[in-house]
């Protein structure tokens, strides 16, 4: 059986760890949650990855901590400032708590997925994307 951790970058149906990121602009990487965690320095700082969408995902997970509430944290396709298709409101207070939420509309093909958020200081762990 091949290393589940070798599989195929491009495919985005798995759990993904946020600092294994293509590229990114306003984020540091930092310790939290038992690991590193991407933690978003302004809210015009994003991470992206290039996916293949073999199929349009239906929802997606993050894990994510937020010291602020009212966060959202939006999955954007082919840049920053590109159509949302998915936006997921994590619980405030500091403490760590996986979200989820419907995609709509469902990218297809090879795409940039861009992740931004509305708060500032907001850490990402990992989000998984579901067929």
């Amino acid at each position: 059986d091949p290393d589940p951790d070798l599989s195929d970058p491009m495919d985005p149906f798995k759990v993904n760890q946020a600092e294994d990121f293509t590229d990114s602009n306003g984020v540091t990487i930092v310790n939290g949650d038992g690991g590193s965690v991407v933690r978003f320095d302004s809210t015009s700082g994003w991470i992206s990855f290039e996916y293949d969408f073999s199929s349009g995902p239906q929802t997606i997970d993050i894990r994510s901590a937020s010291a602020g509430w009212g966060a959202n944290v939006y999955f954007k396709v082919d840049s920053s400032d590109g159509q949302t298709f998915s936006t997921i409101y994590p619980n405030g207070g500091g403490l760590w708590y996986t979200n989820s939420n419907s995609c709509w509309p469902r990218p297809t093909g090879v795409k940039t997925v861009y992740i931004m958020t509305n708060k500032a200081g907001l850490e990402l762990n990992w989000f998984e994307i579901k067929k």
